[in-house]
């Protein structure tokens, strides 16, 4: 495909005797594109031509780490972390947890795209006990480092995302409460009689 620039400039220095052109397009192109600049001059026999590639001067951030999770059994889980879209494919991901690198062992893939560009699929296998706390993936490229949004692996809480360990503790509680302030009111109404009497 052939572009034709309008916008050149050419100037002129030492006294006009010489002159330099500079010639600015702007094009949408895959990242393994190549583009190739020639000039022609009536003091040329041949033009004077210049090739580069677009991955010589296209650095591409990934996009922001997703986490998945796929539950197994004996209390096991799968956690898979996805990005995408970046160049070049030079990346590493690190799993943290309360501010510390999580040491399990990981399986990292990085795959490169039919438009050139890579993606990187990272997992670990870890026990659901020990990891109720929000887990973060991130991925460091030579664009950016991103972290992923915290990941809850379950709640033990009364909330939406409530497990049957949650819910437990949740009725637990709510029967211990109820206990206590009967406790107390009882004790209350005793000592009223008392001062009655």
């Amino acid at each position: 495909m052939k572009f034709q620039n309008d916008k050149i400039t050419v100037s002129s220095y030492d006294g006009g005797k010489t002159y330099e052109v500079q010639s600015n397009i702007t094009v949408q192109a895959k990242i393994n594109s190549s583009v190739t600049c020639r000039i022609n001059h009536t003091e040329l026999q041949q033009p004077i031509t210049s090739t580069f590639q677009i991955t010589d001067i296209v650095n591409l951030m990934p996009s922001t780490p997703e986490i998945s999770y796929h539950k197994k059994e004996n209390g096991n889980a799968t956690l898979t972390c996805t990005s995408s879209g970046f160049y070049p494919g030079n990346a590493s991901v690190v799993w943290i947890i309360y501010g510390n690198q999580i040491k399990e062992l990981q399986t990292d893939i990085i795959s490169k795209t039919e438009d050139g560009t890579y993606n990187v699929t990272s997992t670990i296998n870890v026990k659901v006990k020990d990891y109720i706390s929000g887990v973060i993936c991130e991925i460091a490229h030579l664009t950016e480092t991103l972290q992923s949004p915290e990941f809850y692996l379950k709640q033990d809480s009364c909330g939406p995302a409530i497990t049957i360990t949650g819910a437990l503790r949740c009725i637990i509680g709510a029967v211990h409460l109820g206990v206590m302030i009967f406790l107390c009111y009882h004790e209350m109404e005793n000592k009223r009689k008392g001062q009655k009497k």
